[in-house]
């Protein structure tokens, strides 16, 4: 009986993931980044990029890393083009098996001479957006530019080891929107007025740019201080975001796949936790497929949950994580801001009922001063809400608070919920 069970579990597993081969040279080299970021420094310097970063560079991005306390560890590495070398190419795969070594958190930035990614992971658990995502979008307006590999390195640390790399993203997407603007039609003539309005333009622009220094918005680069980049590459901030959200819930979907294919158990209790990576994966597939149409950005951050439950089910699997810890539970307000939360009583505003569930500590912060908390956003009826004030017999998410409220999110979606709850 248990033979047929495995024979089943490794059925679903090629059928489920179709993961390719992972090279042995590929692990290797994995394994030997990993130890040299733990023994020799949060810094790798692929020897293909010698003679384009200093030795002075590295020292100083080190110390900027170990004052911040940030896990943050830097990879440039040439990968070359998707299809070829180590990892085919792929930036995400890379990381994925560094961090396989090393465990615990961490904010990893890779660069290469045309692109930069910022990656993150609380526990085995990939974060959708963190220090180092945050940090790369802000600091990819340098590779628009002629600025070596030794600038462009030193400027993304110096972003990611910002407090709030999040609010720098905010700032520079908002002055893009800004000049994205048509020009307000100039104001009639004052004819009562014999002071020109010239000083007046540039102390308002002194005004502006006094708040971001009070804010805090400083570049602390040798270089320069901050000024938001701006490229036409961008659409609006929702438009954006959910190309983003779609991006990534598929390429964590084939890693995944993957690593389920590469997993390794033992006993019963790893069968059982590995089974259930694979329902949690296909749910996820489920809603990425839907009915051959779009999923919505509320659809696309439940697949994500999805993979992150996969993921918390492989670490058990494979006796990284004991089956009885407490499962990760993602942030109810908004499961985009991760799992690190505390169970909370929230009373929302103008209302009754309290609800306990888990929030980040912003959240948190936001409940215990009286304030709305940094929700997700979704369209409904024509306008944007909260997605926890959809009626929730109109929305799986929000009956459920995305995993917040019930455990049965994926038999529910096996049921169809999903589709029926509009």
């Amino acid at each position: 009986m248990r033979v047929e069970r495995v024979l089943a579990v490794l059925s679903m597993v090629v059928l489920l993931s179709g993961a390719p081969v992972v090279a042995a040279a590929d692990v290797d080299e994995a394994e030997r980044i990993a130890r040299g970021l733990v023994e020799k420094g949060p810094v790798h310097i692929d020897p293909a990029y010698a003679d384009d970063v200093s030795g002075r560079t590295i020292q100083e991005i080190e110390r900027l890393i170990l004052e911040s306390g940030l896990p943050i560890r830097v990879l440039a590495i040439p990968l070359g083009v998707e299809g070829e070398g180590h990892w085919r190419g792929d930036a995400e795969r890379l990381v994925a098996d560094v961090h396989g070594w090393i465990g615990d958190d961490g904010h990893y930035l890779l660069l290469e001479k045309n692109r930069l990614v910022g990656i993150d992971y609380v526990g085995e658990l990939r974060e959708p957006f963190g220090h180092a995502y945050y940090a790369a979008r802000v600091a990819e307006e340098d590779f628009y530019t002629s600025l070596s590999l030794d600038d462009r390195l030193w400027g993304a640390v110096d972003y990611a080891v910002y407090s709030d790399p999040e609010e720098l993203y905010e700032e520079m997407r908002l002055h893009e929107q800004e000049e994205a603007s048509p020009p307000e039609p100039p104001a009639p003539v004052d004819d009562t007025s014999t002071m020109t309005r010239g000083p007046w333009i540039g102390v308002g622009a002194g005004a502006v740019g006094l708040s971001l220094l009070a804010g805090g918005l400083l570049y602390r680069s040798r270089r320069r201080t901050l000024v938001p980049p701006s490229h036409a590459s961008f659409d609006n901030a929702a438009h954006t975001r959910h190309e983003v959200l779609a991006e990534r819930a598929e390429r964590e979907s084939v890693e995944v796949g993957e690593r389920i294919a590469r997993a390794r158990v033992r006993g019963e209790v790893g069968l059982t936790f590995l089974e259930r990576a694979l329902e949690r994966r296909g749910a996820a597939r489920t809603i990425l497929e839907g009915a051959g149409t779009e999923p919505a950005t509320e659809d696309l951050v439940g697949a994500l949950v999805l993979l992150d439950m996969a993921e918390d089910a492989l670490v058990r699997a494979r006796g990284v994580r004991p089956p009885d810890a407490p499962a990760p539970r993602h942030c109810y307000a908004d499961p985009l801001h991760g799992i690190d939360t505390i169970e909370t009583d929230w009373r929302r505003l103008g209302g009754d009922e309290t609800l306990r569930v888990p929030l980040c500590s912003s959240c948190v912060e936001s409940v215990r001063e009286r304030r709305r908390p940094d929700s997700l956003y979704v369209e409904h009826e024509g306008e944007r809400v909260p997605y926890h004030e959809v009626p929730a017999e109109r929305s799986l998410w929000s009956a459920t608070g995305y995993g917040a409220l019930a455990d049965d999110l994926v038999e529910r979606i096996r049921r169809g919920e999903h589709r029926t709850r509009r």
